[in-house]
């Protein structure tokens, strides 16, 4: 195989895939810019074999095969696994379907997209509001992107299989657990966890035969999909529930230690100190508790993260204030301790998502080849 300098490559998966897979390969190859093309058979069966017999044939075209159907994550990680260890050269890949639903035009511009952007994940995003989208689709979209947002994700296309992924990013997704549909769930999962940024660019909205060619099963991958994203929530809801209590045990132990102990001997206002230096110490921990347990937050200490997390303290406890205010002059005799707890809850929900939405939502990972700045623009 001839070498690339800072070259990327296609990776299409493909399952039961049609004459359009010969078709789409030919055109990216006599275009020439992208090379190899590494198509994954993930177990079609014999139907397809004269399709595959075609692709073999191309030059520049890597074929790599499953002995049966494993998933469309499953013939991803093989793609990228096989990028890793035989392209050293690759600075990414982009990935699109096998069923003509992706234009060569708009595959090339996610490549020169990666190429200038080389350590951010880019995403080829449809127009929903275009004329002739299902209504079902648009639909969809709006309410995958609402539920990804909820989990600290800010797309606009949760679902699109063209992707620009770096190489930096493919390393990670190897230890994905995923190997189906939901495994391009836990690739956007992973990005916003680890820093990486997604840089999105408008391609064609093609609807061919109405998604004839898609495998998708909109009821079983969809629930897959979704139970991907309740449960990355749920296991760092259960972290920040941990580090509240510890946080809250630290705050109540300094606060006895230096009242009854430690304060009594000096002539200070005890309750004032007492509190304060509790708050100041537990409010510290619990900051580097969900900076590093709860959200896992990469890179070095950042002043923007604490100088909002402090201003996010000062803010809830003002609301809880005022709720109390209001809600007390409106049932002046009501239960104060009931309200109380109420009000703590909706704000303690609240400000988790704040916490992993703004100011605990990852910056960009330092560049792969130097591993100091945050441009990536380096050849290899």
């Amino acid at each position: 195989m001839p070498s690339f300098e800072r070259h990327v490559s296609v990776i299409v998966p493909a399952y039961e895939p049609d004459e359009r897979l010969p078709a789409l390969l030919e055109e990216l190859l006599n275009d020439g810019r992208l090379s190899p093309v590494i198509v994954v058979n993930d177990g079609s069966s014999a139907a397809s074999s004269g399709i595959f017999a075609a692709v073999h044939d191309l030059e520049g075209v890597v074929l790599l095969q499953h002995p049966r159907n494993l998933g469309k994550g499953a013939a991803l990680k093989t793609a990228f696994r096989y990028c890793l260890e035989s392209l050293p050269t690759c600075i990414g890949v982009v990935t699109a379907d096998c069923d003509g639903q992706h234009t060569v035009k708009d595959i090339l511009a996610v490549a020169e997209a990666l190429k200038e952007h080389e350590n951010q994940l880019i995403l080829g995003v449809r127009n929903f509001n275009a004329p002739g989208i299902p209504a079902r689709s648009r639909a969809g979209n709006r309410l995958s992107v609402l539920a990804f947002r909820l989990a600290g994700v800010r797309v606009t296309d949760t679902q699109t299989g063209l992707r620009g992924i770096p190489r930096s990013l493919m390393t990670l997704l190897l230890d994905s657990p995923y190997d189906r549909y939901e495994f391009e769930t836990s690739m956007l999962i992973e990005a916003a966890r680890s820093g990486i940024r997604f840089h999105e660019l408008p391609i064609q909205t093609l609807y061919l035969e109405r998604n004839k060619g898609s495998h998708f099963s909109p009821l079983r991958d969809s629930f897959r999909i979704y139970r991907v994203l309740l449960s990355n929530t749920a296991a760092q809801m259960r972290r920040f529930v941990v580090s509240s209590l510890a946080s809250a045990a630290l705050d109540l132990s300094l606060f006895s230690l230096l009242f009854h102990i430690l304060l009594p001997a000096l002539d200070v206002p005890r309750l004032f100190w007492a509190t304060l230096i509790a708050r100041l110490v537990s409010a510290t921990f619990n900051y580097l508790m969900n900076r590093r347990y709860v959200f896992q937050s990469q890179g070095a200490w950042e002043l923007k993260s604490l100088v909002e997390y402090a201003g996010l303290c000062q803010l809830l406890a003002g609301l809880s204030y005022i709720s109390m205010r209001g809600l007390l002059s409106l049932v002046p005799n009501g239960p104060a301790t009931l309200l109380k707890t109420c009000v703590d809850l909706a704000l303690f929900v609240a400000s988790f998502a704040i916490q992993k939405c703004v100011v605990f939502h990852k910056t960009q990972l330092p560049c792969p080849k130097c591993g100091t700045c945050k441009t990536g623009k380096h050849n290899f």
